[in-house]
């Protein structure tokens, strides 16, 4: 329910103390579209750029056609900000690896790639194929892939503080000697 002293017909506009801030913001006056408002109706002010799928075409053939020709040069400057964005992060991966490669190096740790190789190998030359014939294999579940990554000799973490024990081991065993 309005109060009477704030009532917003042509008459009293003028009167209302908090009418007055919103007639300065809206300068210019509000079109009210015949039948249903569109999404097209809203997005006038709008900051953001669109699509084709929100991109509405003129019907003259020579104006539509540049309109679509600016859209492709758009889409162009975007997919090479992509290009930029992705060769900066791989960029940063690169330079992420090597601070990695000269810290384990500085402690003398052996790379990731050629310890995890050698772990794998240890588990896959362990068990010695007897005369019996193989077992059929156990049927393959998506959940098997989690269980190898998720156990101690994939854990990253595990993995380095093995390497670090084995490397104070043969420095030690290098020293006695």
């Amino acid at each position: 329910m309005v109060s009477g002293a704030c009532r917003h017909n042509e008459e009293s506009f003028s009167v209302c103390p908090a009418a007055r801030p919103c007639a300065s913001v809206t300068a210019e006056p509000v079109s009210i579209p015949e039948g249903p408002v569109t999404y097209a109706h809203l997005r006038q002010g709008e900051v953001r750029d669109h699509g084709t799928g929100f991109y509405a075409f003129s019907a003259d053939a020579e104006q539509r056609s540049a309109e679509q020709a600016s859209l492709r040069e758009l889409r162009r400057r975007t997919e090479q900000a992509r290009d930029r964005v992705e060769e900066e992060r791989a960029k940063r991966t690169v330079a992420m690896g090597r601070r990695l490669a000269q810290l384990r190096a500085r402690k003398g740790l052996p790379d990731v790639a050629t310890a995890a190789a050698n772990l794998l190998e240890k588990k896959t030359t362990a068990p010695q194929p007897s005369a019996t014939p193989p077992s059929p294999p156990a049927p393959v579940s998506g959940s098997g892939v989690g269980e190898q990554l998720c156990s101690d000799d994939l854990d990253i973490a595990s993995m380095l503080r093995r390497l670090r024990d084995e490397a104070e081991v043969k420095q030690a065993a290098a020293a006695a000697a």
